[in-house]
Formats: structure tokens, C-alpha cells, sequence
């Protein structure tokens, strides 16, 4: 997986991706780890199961999904 895109939001490079550790067995989910992306200057944040999947939601951008239709 490639490093994290500058942050969708405000264009900062600055981001860091957090392990919150597992979801406790009452809950939904349970067992699966839940990490967060951060943005260090805006505070914009993605939230979700499974790293590569955060860091592909965080990577994403609508031009992409534009560029891919029109091939």
C-alpha cells in the first residue's frame, strides 16, 4: 500500500494513522481492529475497521473515480 495522500480536506501533508485497538466482544464488530487517519493541522479524521481499507478511503478522491470512467 502506498503512503497517505495530502489530507482531503485542507491539503496538508501532515496526517498519522492510529491503531484504537480491538472492538470489545459486547459490540458489533467484535474483534476487529479500529484505526483512525488524522490530519495534524485541520483535524479532519476517517475512522474505521482495517488499516488498508482507512488508508484507501483516505487516499480516494473524486477525480479518481472521474478518470476511471471515462477510460
Amino acid at each position: 500500500m502506498k503512503g497517505l495522500k495530502p489530507c482531503p480536506f485542507c491539503g496538508s501533508e501532515y496526517q498519522t494513522v492510529e491503531d484504537l485497538g480491538l472492538k470489545p466482544a459486547s459490540e458489533c464488530h467484535a474483534g476487529k481492529h479500529w484505526y483512525v487517519v488524522n490530519c495534524l493541522d485541520c483535524g479532519g479524521s476517517m475512522r474505521g475497521f482495517g488499516r488498508r481499507e482507512r488508508i484507501a478511503a483516505w487516499n480516494r478522491r473524486v477525480n479518481d473515480e472521474i478518470q476511471t470512467r471515462s477510460r
